[in-house]
């Protein structure tokens, strides 16, 4: 037997000599005393005659919990195994579709102040629409998923609602000959959301919007703002009350410096004007600079202060809102098989935030063999590099790949997130309650 090298050890902030053990791949946790400690600092091969009575007690629930393994080898091949078979899950086929670039706002960190202006006015056409809900169909046929998932992105989606209804109705149908599930969410800046729009998309399937608010009316209105200076705060507020009867909620809030600390009044607010139980969860995203400009698309946390973050997620489940897992920020979407993302011209992507970076697509709607395509693609990212003899691998993924593309140019670069991860086990795992040995 040997200690996993997923093993984390946390010591106690009492100096009790009590230790918090975390192991990042098995999500297991125990409270452990020196005796154990010492069983797995004892080098890369445990002796079992000279640890044979700390075996005897505690080998069995070690091994269980994988704080024990019986090879590196075997736990390699273990890993890459779980790791293959995510990718190859067939149960959901996701579809983004980002029927617009343009947008309505003018944030002032949004990553597209780098797409030139052909871009920015690029509308999904109806050929487009429907290549689109035919190829839908060809994947479904290909791959027999449980589910599908019709995510609408944009730019601001909601600027091509009749688009949007087209394109809903032609997959949803391709959907119902094959008696797939489908449902749809819809990530918006919120302000063109009417109840209309929702009552037609509701045969279709769906369920859920994401709308970002950025603190408090105030904080809000300097960073998310229309075309000259327009406020957005109570137009968003507005639209959430009129359709929180139709809708479960993600509301996803941007923060820096300077906003972070109104977001906790941010969700009393949208508590007290009735709007708890239409809340599905809430998250958060740090804005930083990166490229040409501000973003908060890409899946980070290294580079910002993972301290907000966690203070955040507290603030929120204090008021009892439920927030993302703070432990898990991947494998993303981006390896799996299974998830594409087609931009208004019906090129495909593996990822929305690769989408309009030349060389970054692998295909197109008449693109043969695209889960080939797909898979080679994926494949290309180097699992025996830094990031394979990582111990916070499987719950990171090798990181974010559009911050591996703004960091090196490179896409499957290294984005190393073990600043973030240092700080978020020291900070969450002992909290939690495990065996105690």
């Amino acid at each position: 037997m040997v200690p996993s090298k997923f093993n984390i050890i946390i010591p106690s902030e009492a100096g009790d000599l009590q230790y918090t053990l975390y192991n990042t791949f098995s999500d297991s946790q125990a409270r452990i005393g020196s005796d154990v400690l010492a069983l797995l600092e004892s080098g890369d091969k445990i002796e079992a005659k000279k640890n044979k009575n700390i075996l005897a007690k505690y080998g069995d629930d070690l091994s269980e919990l994988g704080f024990l393994v019986k090879s590196k080898r075997d736990e390699d091949k273990t890993v890459k195994d779980w790791f293959y078979q995510k990718q190859k899950d067939r149960d959901e086929l996701l579809i983004t579709v980002i029927p617009t670039y343009d947008c309505n706002l003018r944030c002032v960190y949004c990553f597209q102040s780098d797409l030139d202006h052909s871009q920015k006015s690029a509308n999904i056409s109806k050929e487009t629409i429907l290549r689109l809900a035919e190829w839908a169909g060809e994947r479904m046929d290909s791959t027999h998923p449980k589910r599908l998932l019709l995510l609408l992105y944009g730019g601001e989606p909601l600027l091509r609602k009749r688009d949007i209804l087209v394109l809903s109705a032609l997959i949803s149908d391709e959907a119902r000959k094959r008696a797939v599930e489908m449902e749809i969410k819809i990530i918006t800046n919120g302000t063109l959301l009417d109840p209309d729009f929702v009552n037609s998309l509701l045969p279709f399937g769906i369920k859920s919007v994401k709308v970002t608010i950025d603190g408090t009316r105030d904080h809000h209105d300097q960073l998310r703002i229309r075309q000259k200076g327009r406020k957005t705060f109570d137009l968003i507020i507005n639209n959430l009350l009129k359709t929180k009867d139709k809708l479960r909620f993600t509301v996803g809030s941007n923060y820096n410096l300077e906003n972070f600390e109104s977001i906790p009044s941010l969700f009393d607010y949208l508590i007290e004007i009735g709007l708890r139980d239409s809340i599905s969860n809430v998250n958060f995203r740090p804005i930083f600079q990166g490229g040409g400009g501000y973003s908060c698309d890409i899946c980070s946390f290294s580079e910002s202060h993972p301290s907000v973050q966690f203070w955040l997620s507290k603030e929120a489940q204090k008021r009892g809102l439920d927030s993302m897992d703070l432990l898990s920020l991947g494998p993303c979407g981006f390896h799996k098989r299974d998830a594409y993302t087609i931009d208004p011209a019906g090129k495909i992507y593996k990822c929305e935030g690769l989408v309009g970076i030349p060389g970054a697509e692998i295909g197109d709607l008449n693109t043969r063999d695209i889960e080939e395509k797909s898979s080679n693609f994926i494949d290309r990212f180097n699992w025996s590099g830094k990031c394979g003899e990582c111990k916070y691998l499987p719950i990171c993924g090798g990181g974010c790949r559009y911050w591996a593309y703004v960091k090196t140019g490179d896409y499957f670069g290294v984005a190393c997130e073990q600043k973030y991860f240092d700080s978020a086990v020291k900070e969450i795992i002992p909290e939690r309650q495990g065996f105690k040995a």
